[in-house]
């Protein structure tokens, strides 16, 4: 922003979309336990993570599928 008088004006607000340090989590959850709970906890406090989203997947993409 600039003013014809006095010159360039910053502002300490930031422009734009407010960003949110997110961390993605994904896998099949079958079930999900504590165990899962757990370690996306750690990770979203040694990371400072305002969120962490879990992803589900239905079909694990480490194990091969059988031909039905």
């Amino acid at each position: 922003m600039t003013d014809r008088k006095t010159g360039p004006q910053h502002s300490s607000a930031p422009e734009g979309p407010t960003r949110v340090r997110t961390g993605l989590f994904g896998g099949t959850f079958n079930p999900i336990h504590l165990g899962h709970l757990r370690a996306a906890e750690e990770v979203r406090e040694a990371l400072s993570l305002e969120r962490t989203l879990f992803i589900p997947s239905r079909i694990p993409p480490h194990k091969r599928q059988d031909p039905s």
